[in-house]
């Protein structure tokens, strides 16, 4: 009788091990648990950019980016009604050109001023060059007006995309910026996927006018919503500044044939630097639309004297070299 007992209680114990065995199998092909901490982590980061201090900035920030989008892509399914309507076929292409060289200048100015007055005013600024910009397009009693209109869009498209950057960089933790960073990324997606089609029935059915005026009230009503957030973010001391910093790391030198006069145009205010960049750039697109060819040959080396040491003094050191590294 205790033979079996013993041979009973042996047979428990290797079944016992059998389930503890897969139990253990089981749980790791299923992974971390929940409470491992970098998925601990992982979750906390996501849950943060809509918890109750940041989803109001979340929100205006995405949607803000989403509406210069919709314009930006939207404006070219629209583009042959215009013509249609006002004329000024010869300024087809600078409805185009002028938004994106607007854009170049309103990035760097309002991150240049988003570092030194703060976030607040370089936002509420754009929200407002954009808005003005589509009311602007949309009364637009010619072609030339309207490529106007589209400078002031460009300047305050590119401001918003500016502060937006410099709100994930400081007011989210390290954590929860690649998170915040994808999802102003995938505010680009939809507008491409259904801005056109929705703007061109827009254009078709209401008329072109109101792509223009659909998105005054919604920018401004959305964008306001980021400002007292940011009016919370502070200015950055100089000694950290991106324009300082790179004046302190060309005095170290730099090696190579450029150096001198990568050396000068560094040191100019990166502001002047994008506006220069931004003229060269029309100038030598204005000398491929001339037919003159001695013209458009002074043009281009115009443009090009304008665009090409600009471009030299935005760039970070060593770029032109292939050097690793962060900016």
């Amino acid at each position: 009788m205790h033979v079996e007992r013993c041979r009973g209680f042996l047979v428990w114990r290797e079944s016992l091990k059998v389930k503890v065995g897969r139990w253990e199998m089981r749980k790791k092909s299923r992974g971390p648990s929940v409470v491992d901490p970098e998925i601990a982590e992982k979750n906390w980061s996501s849950s943060e950019i809509w918890d109750r201090e940041h989803r109001i900035l979340t929100l205006a920030l995405v949607l803000c980016v989403s509406f210069s989008a919709f314009e930006a892509l939207a404006v070219i399914a629209v583009l042959p009604a215009i013509v249609t309507e006002i004329g000024g076929l010869g300024l087809y292409g600078w409805v185009l050109s002028v938004f994106m060289l607007a854009n170049l200048v309103g990035l760097v100015t309002a991150g240049q001023s988003a570092d030194r007055k703060g976030p607040a005013r370089a936002f509420g600024l754009g929200l407002f060059l954009f808005s003005v910009g589509l009311l602007g397009a949309g009364f637009a009693p010619n072609m030339s007006g309207l490529v106007a209109a589209r400078a002031v869009q460009g300047f305050g498209a590119g401001a918003i995309g500016a502060v937006s950057y410099v709100a994930i960089g400081r007011s989210y933790s390290e954590e929860a910026r690649p998170q915040m960073l994808a999802l102003i990324s995938t505010a680009w997606v939809v507008p491409g996927l259904i801005g056109p089609a929705l703007a061109g029935s827009v254009a078709e059915f209401i008329g072109w006018r109101w792509v223009f005026f659909g998105l005054a009230g919604p920018t401004l009503a959305f964008g306001a919503l980021a400002l007292r957030p940011l009016s919370l973010l502070q200015p950055v001391h100089a000694e950290s500044l991106p324009d300082e910093a790179r004046r302190k790391d060309n005095d170290a030198g730099e090696g190579g044939v450029l150096s001198t006069g990568a050396h000068r145009l560094r040191s100019l205010d990166p502001r002047i630097l994008s506006i220069l960049l931004a003229v060269g750039t029309g100038c030598f697109l204005l000398g491929l639309e001339t037919q003159a060819p001695l013209q458009a040959f002074f043009v281009i080396a115009v443009g090009a004297l304008l665009g090409l040491p600009s471009l030299v003094g935005l760039m970070p050191k060593g770029t032109l070299l292939g050097r690793s590294g962060l900016p």
